[in-house]
């Protein structure tokens, strides 16, 4: 059924002792979602939990310098 209304998405990002993920772990196209946080200095991963799509390259990494 999801599929009918088009790929969904999500954002985790992860490191550091930090785990912050969207409000909707599914979301649909055109919609928005927010993660504001204060990330010390250091290397974290982002990623879309949804099945499949880290292994489609919907993945990085995040380096935030002080």
């Amino acid at each position: 059924a999801a599929e009918a209304r088009g790929p969904t998405a999500s954002l985790v990002i992860s490191g550091g002792g930090v785990n912050l993920a969207t409000k909707d772990l599914a979301f649909q196209p055109g919609a928005r979602e927010q993660i504001a946080s204060t990330l010390a200095a250091g290397t974290y991963t982002f990623t879309c939990p949804v099945d499949g799509h880290a292994n489609l390259g919907m993945k990085g990494t995040l380096i935030v310098t002080p």
